[in-house]
């Protein structure tokens, strides 16, 4: 399925896309297993958020919810 002239994301593309960018920021691997929590501190989790709905907007032309 297209949204626009871009293919949708399928969900494993959405994860890896979330994953990377997670180490992106954090610096550290990350496995789909690992707890949100776990994952730094609620600052930087807040910024992996915002910069991945960013990320999707740009990438797909979507908001996420």
């Amino acid at each position: 399925m297209k949204i626009g002239n871009v293919e949708k994301p399928t969900f494993h593309a959405f994860r890896s896309d979330f994953l990377m960018l997670v180490g992106q920021i954090t610096g550290m691997q990350v496995k789909p297993e690992d707890g949100w929590i776990e994952i730094s501190n609620s600052e930087i989790r807040e910024r992996i958020i915002k910069e991945f709905i960013r990320l999707m907007e740009e990438r797909y032309g979507f908001e996420i919810a």
